[in-house]
């Protein structure tokens, strides 16, 4: 089994020296997911497994894999301690067990960390849950969602919950593809991330893969037969390839410079309905939204689009093109190579502006796509202060009934200092709506 190994870690080594090296936008070796074995390697005097975490030697996991479940094997890659760009889970937050929550968040992915929906350190309020559900066995607190009923607009009775994995959103074995402009196609191999800028062309003869492998039409795990398929394309969105990064000391409240901001196209809300469609009935009756509208048809009135472009922090409209990508929105653009001119990490400006009847609010403009320190993976604050007397409104500063730390609500705001907003500054559902 030498040859295993070998493969497996010059597979690891691609994803530590670019950042979409191993997957490359489609199916990656299938060896740094799979097993045919499971076989034994000495060490200690001792036998274990080769890789990943299944405990069985010999035996190998249902579908082959290297770990004891899809997220499990994931998480082998994507579940290490430290700052990566691909690390989507961080063990030390998990562990927490006081009730006062007061770890320091390490990675700032957009996303957002698992480990808020995974940690113990949240006691009771872990029944709310602040993320996805994510099933993952060798990893404490990656339980299935314990709630009785479904949460509002899901899929209830038709989704289970004991199978949600990371695979229920992401293709491993990816065949969704595009062109340059991002258009579908068929019949061509991928040489490209859908993730990243292209640079323009593609090589001849060969498309670029899907979002963050996002799944594609038709697409159904074999590890959930009760999930629903995929009716619609993944959304078209392009980020920088440096996305993990603090802003602590490179974001300037006023020209917007030092952020990291990921272009979003089009179809994010439209993809995540295929399991929560009940929150997305933009239904009008006698003038009252029941739902907040979300989508590629709900775009932004011409004050919502000046609030959003001028609002800087509470009671200051003062700013030109005030991008902000902790309240990202969606700029329903067909022309691909203007999103990538927009994915800019902290070294850049953002040039997005919100433009009316164009630009529009969907899913991620408020949550977070993996998990946040707030319920229900909130961006900001779910008090009514982010920030009171100038600092952030944690628990050592006597915030009434918050139990996170100050440290962790300003990592939540991408570590951006007090500093950046108001000296009494309320939620950012204000960027849009600005009434306070």
């Amino acid at each position: 089994m030498k040859f295993t190994r070998i493969a497996i870690v010059a597979a690891l080594a691609l994803v530590s020296g670019r950042a979409y090296a191993f997957h490359a936008g489609g199916v990656a070796q299938c060896e740094g997911c799979h097993t045919m074995h499971n076989s034994t390697t000495a060490g200690a005097g001792t036998a274990s497994t080769v890789m990943g975490n299944n405990p069985t030697i010999g035996q190998a996991s249902a579908y082959l894999l290297q770990g004891q479940d899809p997220s499990s094997t994931c998480l082998i890659c994507h579940g290490r301690a430290g700052v990566s760009s691909y690390h989507v889970y961080e063990p030390s937050l998990q562990t927490a067990t006081t009730a006062t929550f007061t770890a320091t968040m390490v990675n700032f992915t957009p996303g957002g960390d698992f480990a808020w929906q995974a940690n113990t350190g949240f006691g009771t309020r872990n029944q709310r849950r602040f993320g996805h559900s994510v099933i993952a066995a060798a990893y404490p607190g990656m339980v299935a969602d314990t709630r009785a009923a479904a949460p509002a607009g899901d899929v209830a009775g038709v989704y289970n919950g004991a199978n949600f994995s990371c695979v229920s959103c992401h293709d491993p074995h990816s065949k969704a593809r595009f062109d340059a402009t991002g258009a579908p196609v068929t019949g061509l191999p991928i040489a490209e991330s859908g993730s990243y800028p292209i640079g323009g062309a593609l090589p001849a003869g060969t498309a670029m893969g899907a979002y963050r492998l996002l799944a594609g039409v038709g697409y159904q795990p074999k590890s959930s037969a009760t999930q629903p398929a995929f009716t619609v394309s993944p959304p078209v969105a392009v980020a920088p390839s440096s996305y993990n990064s603090s802003e602590l000391n490179t974001f300037n409240a006023t020209t917007r410079a030092g952020q990291v901001v990921v272009a979003y196209g089009s179809g994010m809300s439209e993809w995540c309905a295929t399991c929560h469609p009940g929150m997305h009935n933009n239904t009008n009756t006698s003038g009252q939204i029941f739902k907040h509208p979300a989508g590629n048809t709900a775009t932004m009135s011409a004050t919502v689009a000046a609030n959003y472009n001028t609002y800087l922090k509470s009671g200051d409209l003062t700013g030109s093109n005030a991008y902000d990508a902790i309240v990202p929105f969606e700029q329903h653009a067909a022309d691909r190579a203007s999103l990538e001119a927009e994915a800019v990490g902290i070294t850049g400006t953002p040039s997005i502006t919100a433009v009316a009847g164009t630009s529009g609010v969907m899913c991620l403009s408020c949550h977070r796509a993996h998990a946040s320190p707030y319920e229900f993976a909130l961006r900001w604050a779910d008090k009514e202060f982010i920030i009171e007397a100038g600092e952030y409104y944690g628990v050592e500063a006597g915030a009434r009934g918050e139990w996170r730390s100050s440290a962790i609500i300003q990592a939540a705001h991408q570590n951006r200092p007090a500093t950046a907003y108001s000296t009494f500054q309320k939620s950012l559902c204000n960027k849009c709506h600005a009434k306070d």
